[in-house]
């Protein structure tokens, strides 16, 4: 009789093939400002939908900021209307209550496979565009942080 020792059983690793979708819409709204009640000025608005699957956790931050960068550039286009409505900074006394997104982040780390990959599903509604690069970097950040430390919020 032969010795038989325990089978090593080995999962195959996960394709690495990322899905990616992204749905960036952009509108004008008027915006009342609190210093001057009834006065209204418009702001160039955009609603972003990011979804994406399967991105190796080690390329995963590189992978989101890249395409931050392309929902930027795709909400500030020449197709959308009325380009450049928001070059001067934010002024004093705006309303800012519709300039702060209704968000949601999911992100999700599977650690189960060979090789660890992240999911993250981002929604933005109301994003006010002037805002929107400080918007991505602090989202960015907390990402960084949170795949760092295997969370899943």
């Amino acid at each position: 009789m032969v010795a038989q020792f325990p089978v090593e059983i080995t999962t195959p690793a996960k394709t690495l093939t990322p899905q990616i979708k992204i749905d960036v819409r952009t509108f004008n709204e008027g915006i009342a400002r609190s210093s001057e009640p009834g006065m209204q000025r418009d702001y160039r608005m955009c609603a972003v939908d990011i979804v994406i699957n399967n991105v190796n956790k080690n390329l995963a931050v590189a992978t989101f900021s890249r395409i931050f960068a392309y929902a930027q550039s795709l909400a500030n286009n020449d197709i959308n209307p009325t380009a450049n409505t928001n070059l001067s900074a934010v002024e004093t006394g705006a309303n800012l209550l519709q300039a702060k997104p209704n968000t949601g982040i999911i992100l999700s780390i599977d650690s189960t496979e060979s090789i660890s990959v992240c999911a993250l599903t981002l929604s933005i509604s109301n994003l006010r565009l002037d805002y929107m690069d400080e918007y991505f970097n602090s989202t960015l950040t907390y990402l960084t942080n949170a795949i760092a430390s295997d969370l899943n919020p």
